[in-house]
């Protein structure tokens, strides 16, 4: 279990998602628990989706860490995380849950990138409403060419999105990103960034 994203909704329920497996089902997945005693006890964990983590040669992606936000009007819950349930490379997910986290939707893509180009670092805002803002990193399908950080938003609650735009000004050189590791290490985009 990793990655573990906790928030507190309007009326005080307080929600956790997280990366993780268990005795019972040993395959990866997004889990989901909440508490309605302000955490003093957590419901069972759930898984709420499979998740595929596969990462990118060369680089340190945060790739099976999900992101968790809450619309603060509507109290609609929303995750998001990078899979390669359907390539060979992580893209981008999103599922949401309208009645406090009993069910959940089918998760569904969101970016516009090409099957081979992955996209890492997944991060999800909600400001209300129904307005939600999904956020990554975008590399191309030879990784050591430039990539961006794109966002991709929803005016419906995650039902539909619109075309993804570019929040970087220029494409940005990996060969300048930090390293991790050992020796040379990886590109080291980070396991977090923020959207608001």
């Amino acid at each position: 279990n990793i990655g573990i994203v906790m928030r507190v909704g309007a009326d005080g329920t307080v929600y956790a998602i997280w990366a993780g497996a268990s005795s019972a089902d040993p395959n990866l997945g997004v889990r989901f628990a909440k508490s309605t005693n302000g955490g003093r006890r957590f419901s069972k964990a759930v898984k709420i989706a499979d998740m595929l983590g596969v990462g990118v040669s060369g680089y340190r992606s945060g790739v099976i860490l999900p992101s968790f936000d809450i619309d603060p009007i509507t109290g609609d819950l929303y995750v998001a995380w990078a899979d390669a349930r359907f390539t060979e490379t992580p893209i981008v997910f999103t599922d949401r849950a309208r009645d406090g986290g009993a069910t959940w939707s089918e998760p569904m893509r969101v970016d516009d990138r090409a099957d081979d180009a992955p996209t890492i670092t997944v991060q999800v805002a909600a400001s209300g409403a129904g307005e939600i803002a999904v956020g990554y990193y975008a590399l191309q399908s030879d990784t050591t060419a430039p990539f961006d950080y794109l966002l991709n938003r929803s005016a419906d609650g995650g039902v539909t999105f619109e075309r993804e735009v570019s929040a970087s000004r220029k494409a940005v050189d990996a060969r300048f990103a930090p390293r991790a590791g050992r020796g040379a290490g990886v590109v080291f985009l980070g396991d977090d960034v923020g959207v608001a």
